[in-house]
């Protein structure tokens, strides 16, 4: 009975582990970082993989993160927020961030893309000028893109440069600012879609040639590759569509 485990400081450092790795980074050093010297450790431990919500964080972030991101898994980072003090996040595999220049986008996935899986960006300007960034994420299985403003050539163009792609979203708008870049005949070739098993799209399209393209393009994939499913709305005439459908790679049945 004396081997009993009776209090949480008889548990062993192994079992500690997995306990603090269910926690915000943030609050995990709060409670534990200065209780003993044995927690310090743990606390502090290389192998540890930590998740953090900036919107948390309580203290200096910049000597915070300076400190546990090299422990991070998973980290959110919300609106004005500070991203240059990031410089080790080699670790990392979800990143979810809210409105960011691509500059700051940049910046932040040239210190995180060697493991990256799951990223989710909201609200990002001049989101067009972004694809030379994202493109070189080769390990992104998940993407979603909320709040965008971007033309019907980038849509494409994403298919063209993520071809490991699992799931991806989209919710935003097709806007007739660019217009110029829907007479781009490319946009209309048929972009194979070789991984991709999910495809949420929720789009305001504002141009009559953007709709035209965007129609043809589901009928492809609709044919060739996707059910159609989930279909909540479509409205269409001939300058404007609101669309929000969800595409399921059909299942091969031997």
């Amino acid at each position: 009975m004396s081997d009993n485990v009776t209090c949480f400081e008889q548990l062993s450092d192994d079992v500690l582990m997995l306990i603090f790795e269910e926690l915000d980074a943030y609050h995990l050093h709060k409670a534990f970082n200065c209780l003993n010297e044995r927690f310090m450790n743990i606390v502090n431990d290389s192998r540890l993989r930590l998740s953090s919500t900036t919107a948390v964080v309580r203290v200096d972030p910049k000597s915070f993160y300076q400190h546990v991101q090299h422990q991070l898994i998973s980290l959110r980072v919300h609106i004005i927020f500070d991203l240059t003090f990031f410089y080790d996040l080699s670790q990392l595999r979800s990143l979810w961030i809210s409105s960011c220049s691509v500059e700051d986008l940049f910046r932040l996935l040239s210190r995180v893309w060697p493991k990256l899986c799951y990223l989710t960006v909201n609200c990002l300007d001049r989101i067009e000028k972004s694809l030379f960034i994202i493109q070189e994420l080769s390990n992104l299985c998940y993407l979603k893109f909320n709040n965008i403003h971007a033309p019907f050539r980038y849509l494409i163009t994403m298919f063209k440069f993520m071809p490991n792609l699992i799931k991806f979203s989209i919710i935003g708008k097709l806007c007739s600012n660019y217009m110029e870049d829907c007479n781009d005949d490319d946009t209309s070739k048929h972009v194979p879609l070789l991984k991709l098993k999910r495809f949420h799209y929720k789009l305001t399209i504002r141009c009559r040639k953007c709709i035209q393209q965007f129609f043809e393009l589901r009928a492809i994939y609709d044919k060739e590759t996707y059910w159609i499913c989930n279909q909540k709305t479509i409205y269409k005439n001939n300058n404007f569509a609101n669309i929000d459908e969800v595409w399921i790679k059909k299942m091969s049945h031997n």
